[in-house]
């Protein structure tokens, strides 16, 4: 748990506080929703609150309430680092030592500087997954490893305010096609973007002729339903799975049959 997390647990308000202090200009209630990700009658709830503390100035304009941030309050000033390391994406480092951290099966590269929640962490590994295909394949992996622990709602939360709903939607539905998870697998449908409706590449990466080709016949049906195309298929995933994930519980299982029970 961060600073941030432990003074201002609810993440709805986290969010709005963020993109307040960041913009530092005048923003209705319907943008302040849209860039946080929030709901919109959250978000007004929410800026009716803060109002109360000092935090921002509201003003009406005809139909429109504006809210701005105040950075001169006793509040603000304590608030303003928190939000600032909140908000500030981390680098690939530090993302690559998190990912161990939570039981990816990737080689070290060094010690983090600092820690992610496990929502930031699977939410900042949408983006390098588009550009690194060894942490795409991992992804489902540390998903799996901490199923009973992620907070869905806190990783849209992430995965809305950088971009990749789509991305996160398809990793759901493969992680739940793996772990044969119905209720994870509802909870993917509800991000598909139906105004989306052409294939894109999921690597972000310079492609030929020939590797887009290879892409067109090599995706895998999770993708496809996406509209991603990818030179990955499904034994690309299934294999680490089986031996990252399926290898623990069988771990975990013998070792709890091992321990005698209480009397």
């Amino acid at each position: 748990m961060t600073p941030l997390e432990y003074l201002v647990p609810c993440r709805h308000r986290r969010e709005i506080l963020r993109v307040l202090c960041s913009e530092r200009s005048d923003l209705t209630v319907r943008q302040l929703a849209r860039r946080a990700g929030v709901a919109y009658s959250n978000a007004h709830r929410e800026v009716r609150r803060l109002a109360r503390t000092g935090l921002l100035a509201i003003r009406r304009v005809a139909n429109a309430l504006l809210c701005r941030w105040t950075p001169g309050t006793a509040l603000a000033k304590a608030l303003e680092p928190l939000l600032r390391e909140a908000g500030r994406a981390p680098g690939e480092g530090t993302l690559h030592a998190n990912l161990k951290r939570w039981g990816a099966p990737l080689a070290p590269t060094g010690r983090s500087v600092r820690n992610l929640s496990l929502e930031e962490t699977l939410g900042h590994a949408l983006t390098l997954a588009r550009h690194r295909p060894d942490v795409a394949r991992v992804w489902p992996v540390v998903f799996a490893r901490n199923a009973s622990r992620v907070n869905l709602e806190e990783l849209e939360l992430v995965a809305r305010r950088l971009g990749h709903k789509r991305t996160l939607g398809f990793f759901l539905a493969l992680t739940a096609t793996l772990l044969k998870d119905a209720p994870l697998r509802r909870f993917a449908e509800r991000l598909h973007d139906r105004r989306v409706r052409r294939t894109e590449d999921f690597f972000l990466l310079p492609r030929s002729d020939r590797a887009r080709k290879l892409a067109e016949e090599n995706t895998l049906r999770p993708a496809r339903a996406w509209l991603f195309r990818m030179n990955m298929p499904m034994e690309s995933f299934e294999s680490p799975f089986r031996k990252f994930v399926q290898s623990h519980e069988a771990f975990q299982e013998g070792r709890d049959r091992d321990v005698p029970a209480r009397r």
